[in-house]
């Protein structure tokens, strides 16, 4: 990065960091400043709200908060080479009104079951290496939910706050002026639900996608079906969404998967939301 000499300052790495090194930062040149400056540097052409988008319901909730709100923002889907892909690329292009960015990242993956390892920090270093190059500067809103954070043993991952803190680290310290931000972090997925409906959304936040098939509508067997059942059922709304199940619903595996993870604490679902879905679950016959 190519600084002013009167506009330098030190950052020392703290959280675990080497406290003898520093970090040399160009006044000008970093989102934790510019978000201490009036809202009106927002004005500023370059700066941008980056959303990486998948097609579900949360990453699409953040797209649509910001878009409510006047910001500047881009969707960017990255092509991760899933099965599913073409039917979530659908979803997105249909949800951002096709104001869309394809961002290539690779298909070379380590997978475990439907899970790609270390997923986000790729598309995530992707992604700034990406809005940088477009002289843009601001913030990246993740979708990731406040159940997504329960820090247990197991589950954190690249999506706990250990993980977001060191890639804003990263991006720091390697120039990216983007500060890595999660507006969802107090809901649910229930809650988002609610949000779209309020708004008279409710068809749009139906037609996002959460499924790992590669098929129209969603399969109703698998857990990523499950979770965005009982979202949008604890909230009233389970004729509707059973309709985009077009083969019905059996989610017997997904549900002992669930029970499961709840025995061992692993369950990324906050503890106070918990209870909306036990009902719903119970209701369905799929108890403990």
């Amino acid at each position: 990065m190519n600084l002013p000499g009167d506009a330098v300052e030190e950052m020392t790495a703290l959280d675990g960091g080497d406290p003898g090194a520093v970090w040399r930062l160009g006044r000008d040149d970093t989102a934790f400043r510019r978000q201490m400056l009036p809202h009106a540097d927002r004005d500023d052409p370059r700066f941008r709200i980056i959303i990486p988008v998948s097609g579900g319901l949360d990453s699409s909730t953040c797209y649509r908060m910001a878009r409510a709100a006047g910001l500047p923002v881009e969707a960017v889907m990255a092509a991760t080479g899933v099965p599913y892909a073409r039917r979530d690329r659908e979803a997105a292009l249909r949800l951002t009104e096709g104001r869309l960015h394809m961002l290539e990242v690779g298909d070379d993956w380590t997978a475990v079951g439907d899970f790609q390892i270390g997923r986000n920090s790729i598309i995530v270093w992707r992604l700034l290496e990406w809005a940088h190059a477009h002289g843009w500067w601001g913030e990246v809103w993740f979708g990731h939910l406040g159940g997504n954070y329960l820090e247990t043993p197991i589950v954190g991952g690249d999506k706990s706050f250990r993980w977001a803190s060191t890639m804003q680290h990263m991006a720091t310290a390697n120039g990216f002026d983007f500060r890595l931000s999660s507006p969802l972090i107090g809901m649910s997925k229930a809650d988002c639900v609610s949000w779209w409906a309020a708004r008279g959304w409710l068809e749009d936040a139906l037609a996002a996608r959460s499924c790992f098939a590669d098929m129209p509508g969603h399969c109703g067997r698998c857990w990523a079906c499950l979770y965005r059942y009982v979202a949008f059922a604890a909230r009233g709304y389970r004729r509707q969404v059973e309709a985009t199940y077009p083969d019905g619903i059996d989610f017997t595996e997904p549900a002992r998967e669930f029970w499961n993870r709840l025995h061992w604490n692993v369950v990324t679902t906050s503890p106070a939301r918990l209870g909306e879905v036990y009902a719903v679950m119970n209701a369905m016959g799929y108890g403990p």
